[in-house]
């Protein structure tokens, strides 16, 4: 009983370790995302946050006016973002806070619209070095991350950018939860400290 309680400690221990360098953005603070700049607001606009299914009764956590009350395309992640964007532009969506006790941010993000979305992550109030735009098919979802800054992250979030040719678009961003393979990645490891602390 004892060799059981102290795995699972153990297990639960390493899990957090391998955790506490990254943060990944969860439902609850993605639910909280908004648009953060204005670039020609005529032309740029987060219309609708609303989570999954994102079909008309899905809870609506924030909407530019009631006539944007559903996602439109299946929604592959947990929130939705609707909104449409010029093609020089870029539209940032995120929140007002800080990373304290975390080194590296981490987002997973899916394209549930018909065309070409580039997206990217973002601070603000820290000085890092950009990543490159993610280029993102119909349909497609990928794991951003971000890391290596220096000083306090007063803002954080994803810029959207729009690699179509019509001037403008809608587009249909989701995010999270953490994709399985990280999940799986994590367990892999606390399973091998395990056993490396089991033979040592």
């Amino acid at each position: 009983m004892n060799r059981v309680l102290l795995t699972v400690l153990v297990v639960g221990l390493l899990a957090a370790q391998a955790s506490a360098g990254m943060y990944r953005l969860d439902k609850p603070t993605a639910q909280q995302f908004t648009q953060m700049n204005t670039p020609d607001v005529t032309r740029n606009q987060l219309f609708l946050v609303i989570d999954k299914p994102g079909t008309l009764g899905s809870h609506i956590d924030w909407q530019y006016n009631s006539s944007w009350n559903k996602y439109g395309p299946p929604m592959e992640l947990e929130v939705g973002f609707l909104g449409q964007l010029a093609d020089t532009d870029v539209m940032m969506i995120g929140k007002a806070g800080n990373l304290d006790g975390y080194d590296s941010i981490g987002v997973n993000v899916a394209n549930d619209d018909d065309d070409w979305w580039a997206v990217r992550l973002y601070l603000e109030g820290a000085t890092y070095t950009p990543p490159a735009l993610t280029n993102l098919d119909p349909g497609e979802t990928a794991f951003l991350t971000l890391s290596g800054w220096t000083g306090d992250v007063t803002e954080f979030g994803f810029e959207i950018n729009y690699m179509g040719t019509r001037g403008s678009d809608n587009f249909h961003i989701s995010v999270v939860p953490v994709p399985a393979a990280v999940l799986l990645g994590m367990l892999g490891l606390g399973a091998a400290g395990i056993r490396l602390r089991k033979f040592a």
